[in-house]
């Protein structure tokens, strides 16, 4: 399911689209046969986001991380990322020992990582 709403944050006067996305899976994740999503991860300097993909397979709660140096919130962790529609991902950083470099150890995983120990 996916909504889309405009409206208007608390104390602005600029519209903001809104959106939402929901997925259903009607077995449990334990019992699917989980595929490598292949998973890439791009850091752009233009626009400070990142942008992450899957290119073989649905990503099941796709989560980024960061290193240690850095405290931040992504504006989004935990999603279904479907092949071949890549997402942009930003964040608001709150401290930074790092100079900046944290933005190349940023790593991205799935359910499907989860797999690998077995």
């Amino acid at each position: 399911m996916n909504i889309t709403a405009e409206g208007h944050l608390p104390n602005t006067k600029s519209k903001t689209t809104f959106n939402h996305d929901n997925f259903f899976h009607a077995n449990s994740l334990a019992d699917a046969e989980l595929v490598d999503p292949g998973i890439s991860l791009t850091y752009s300097n233009h626009t400070q986001n990142f942008t992450v993909e899957a290119t073989s397979g649905i990503a099941v709660w796709t989560w980024l991380d960061y290193p240690a140096g850095v405290l931040l919130n992504f504006d989004t962790n935990g999603f279904l990322l479907l092949p071949g529609q890549p997402r942009e991902v930003s964040y608001t950083l709150k401290s930074d020992s790092t100079n900046g470099s944290w933005t190349g150890q940023v790593s991205v995983e799935s359910l499907w990582n989860n797999t690998l120990a077995f």
